[in-house]
């Protein structure tokens, strides 16, 4: 325990806000531990807990006790026998009637406390004997005094209390909001419940209690059966509904029996004293020992919910704490419900929903004033260590403190991630390899091309450069890498590349050396790809073009010589010219793919006119008609940015090829059309035999020519999709709706070229 304490002494010593921010996230929650608890102790804040209350005790539903069932002088009863108080020989006439049952015992909720006729109470008296299983009331009758306030016990006369089976009070405990919740079961000096004497004519003994105990009504008003008492009196109800039963006589005439405000009662309802007589009798009965719960428990409940409520809020995200919180309320209500069900105990809620209530505000409290700090510190921190953001404002737009702090820093932070962004996607994406060092030559960044010439750097963190490159071969003294005024240098790697290798140094704005920036560049890519376009346009302009030359010059000397065959001559000719031709599609690809296109606003339709025009001797040959048509609605192809030679050069491939296709005596169509979103489409199509779907797959793949019967190598169709890929667009072959190939050069609207 001394080092954690030691350490805390060091940081109060050296931070006080430190500490603050060490301590407060378990402070607090002991702090609202302690205050819970303590508040829940009080065991009960008022009527809030005992609304509660009353709703946990009505969730417990249990059916009426069936050995229970009240006699009770009514309205009905009043109107039939006269006006009360009415003669004590009707009571002793009821009596005599239940005897005949007979009934297990009969509670008399009736005062018998002053005499009337001398004979009339011998009656009674008589009839109390030989039932011998009548309990009377005994009431304390509250009296003014000079002295104050004083209770007298009143008990029945005498004759009839020496002739009753037991005596027992009948006293409820009304709460502070007029509620009857709770009942003694003993009251001084001695006398039992009225319903615990009951029980105890039966047999069944219930210990002494002076305490009130909570009530277990079993539900509403009117839930046991009630008789009136003039139709009893008159035999008038079947001898078996009231047979072996627990009876209790008792008012329930308007305006003369005792009614009062129970848990299971509702707005003006009220409940008869005989009722809730036997409400507690059944309770004794069936053993229910309902008790409110003590302060010790009531503050570890309390304490239990306000813990489960803190690490909620600790260790959720912020929603689902929020969420968690809102869920617990109701939870509380229901667990003190079923606590009541499962254990008896009822507990005083309140103290538990203001804890987890006011938690929220006062952790959401702290954990503000936490973040403004926090914001605070980390925009200071941010605008000291780069000059470049020294400018940041220590608050922005907010209509608070914090809001303000966040706004600043949300700008700092923005103006971080964009510059992070920045450079890493940069980086990205360029094609020489990047390496940043810092001022000890060791690698904190670099680019996927740099991790392409060397394979290690991903392999460790914070490698060395010069380790990295010797690895590749490549000697260097760190003395002339880091050179102050920079460093360059032609290398050749382990695995043949030849790259430029360009060291410069990386300063603040005092020019103090923060690190390095190397660059390498990839020769041997430029070099080959150079090469390879060199090796070829020589080939195709010289070695091809040559020879093919030298035999038409030849050609042309011996045509008219008899001894040169007619036949071999023309066939000689046809293949230097197809050569000739090769060589001059290779040149238009090349060309089509590697020089600088020079758009111009061209008519397309001009352009088409004319290039069919320059196929017309083609066309008489193989006899077909070449159709020239417009079909668009707009003006996009009047003026349409293009290169008009090499997309004449396409349009002409596309109508040469289709003339080896078209029948004899057919008909080609060159056709403009308007495209979707502002583009053009330009078209053509042959009434040939089309292709199948396996051709039109291979189709358009570089030296690829189907058709047999045809002289080419692909070429044309190759120049076709660069041109028209170089003008933004794409080339679609399909076969056409009635037979043929239709070729559409899809362009797209014109300032996207």
């Amino acid at each position: 325990m001394r080092l954690p304490l030691a350490r805390f002494v060091r940081i109060a010593r050296r931070s006080p806000q430190r500490l603050l921010a060490k301590i407060a996230p378990w402070a607090l929650p002991l702090l609202l531990l302690t205050a819970s608890a303590l508040l829940g102790y009080q065991n009960g804040l008022g009527r809030g807990d005992l609304l509660l209350q009353d709703w946990a005790s009505r969730q417990q539903n249990r059916p009426a006790d069936p050995e229970i069932a009240l006699i009770v002088i009514d309205d009905a009863s009043i109107a039939a026998l006269g006006r009360w108080p009415w003669p004590r020989e009707l009571h002793a006439q009821l009596l005599n009637r239940l005897q005949q049952l007979p009934a297990k015992a009969i509670g008399y909720d009736v005062i018998f406390s002053e005499a009337a006729e001398p004979s009339s109470d011998a009656q009674l008296a008589k009839a109390l004997r030989a039932n011998g299983n009548v309990v009377l009331p005994v009431f304390d009758a509250w009296q003014n005094t000079p002295a104050g306030v004083t209770t007298q016990t009143v008990l029945p006369l005498p004759t009839l209390a020496a002739a009753a089976a037991g005596l027992g009070h009948i006293h409820p405990t009304l709460d502070a909001d007029g509620v009857v919740r709770r009942v003694p079961l003993a009251r001084a000096p001695g006398w039992p419940h009225l319903s615990a004497a009951l029980l105890a004519l039966n047999g069944k003994a219930v210990p002494a209690d002076f305490s009130p105990r909570q009530i277990a009504f079993s539900g509403p008003a009117g839930q046991y059966p009630q008789y009136s008492f003039a139709e009893v009196w008159a035999g008038k109800v079947d001898p078996a509904l009231l047979r072996g039963k627990y009876l209790l006589v008792g008012a329930a005439a308007t305006g003369l029996g005792d009614a009062y405000a129970t848990p299971t009662t509702y707005a003006e309802q009220r409940m008869t004293g005989v009722e809730i007589l036997a409400h507690t009798l059944a309770m004794l009965k069936q053993g229910l020992h309902w008790r409110s719960a003590t302060g010790l428990e009531n503050a570890l409940f309390t304490a239990l919910w306000t813990a489960l409520a803190w690490l909620a809020i600790r260790y959720a995200r912020p929603q689902w704490a929020l969420l968690a919180l809102l869920i617990s309320l109701p939870a509380i209500v229901l667990c003190t419900s079923w606590l009541l069900a499962s254990t008896q105990v009822l507990v005083a809620p309140l103290a538990a929903l203001c804890s987890v209530v006011l938690l929220y505000p006062i952790w959401s409290w702290l954990r503000l004033e936490l973040a403004v700090r926090f914001f605070a510190r980390e925009l200071a921190r941010i605008r000291a260590e780069d000059p470049v953001l020294a400018s940041l404002p220590q608050s922005g737009a907010g209509a608070d403190v914090l809001g303000r702090k966040m706004a600043a820093l949300g700008h700092a932070v923005g103006q971080l991630a964009g510059l992070r962004r920045l450079v890493h996607d940069s980086l990205a994406q360029l094609a020489d390899g990047v390496l940043i060092c810092d001022a000890d030559g060791a690698v904190v960044l670099s680019n996927p091309a740099a991790q392409r010439l060397l394979p290690t750097l991903e392999s460790e963190s914070r490698p060395q450069v010069l380790t990295l490159l010797a690895a590749q071969g490549a000697q260097l003294e760190a003395a002339a890498l880091f050179a102050p005024t920079g460093y360059t240098q032609n290398l050749q790697l382990a695995d043949g590349a030849a790259v430029l290798l360009s060291c410069r140094p990386r300063l603040d704005r005092q020019q103090q050396l923060l690190g390095w920036v190397l660059s390498l560049t990839d020769l041997s890519v430029v070099q080959a790809a150079q090469a390879a376009r060199d090796e070829a346009l020589d080939f195709l302009s010289h070695d091809m073009r040559s020879p093919q030359s030298a035999i038409l010059a030849l050609l042309e000397l011996h045509a008219g010589h008899a001894s040169a065959g007619p036949d071999l001559l023309a066939r000689i000719r046809q293949h230097a010219e197809r050569s000739l031709a090769l060589a001059e599609d290779f040149i238009q690809l090349a060309r089509a793919r590697h020089q600088q296109y020079h758009f111009a606003p061209t008519d397309l339709l001009d352009l088409c006119y004319e290039i069919s025009d320059s196929c017309w001797e083609k066309a008489q040959l193989h006899a077909v008609r070449i159709d020239v048509r417009c079909e668009s609605t707009t003006n996009r192809w009047s003026a349409y940015p293009a290169d008009r030679s090499l997309l004449g050069r396409a349009i002409g491939n596309l109508i040469e090829n289709a003339l080896k296709y078209a029948a004899s005596g057919g008909q080609i169509d060159c056709l403009i059309r308007d495209g979707h979103a502002g583009g053009v489409i330009l078209a053509v199509r042959d009434y040939g035999p089309g292709l199948s779907a396996a051709q039109l797959t291979q189709l358009g793949q570089k030296f690829k020519q189907l058709a047999s019967g045809h002289s080419g190598a692909g070429l044309g169709l190759s120049l076709v999709q660069t041109v028209v890929a170089r003008h933004g667009g794409e080339l679609e072959i399909s076969n056409a709706t009635g037979g043929g190939l239709c070729f559409q050069m899809i362009l797209p609207m014109a300032d996207n070229c």
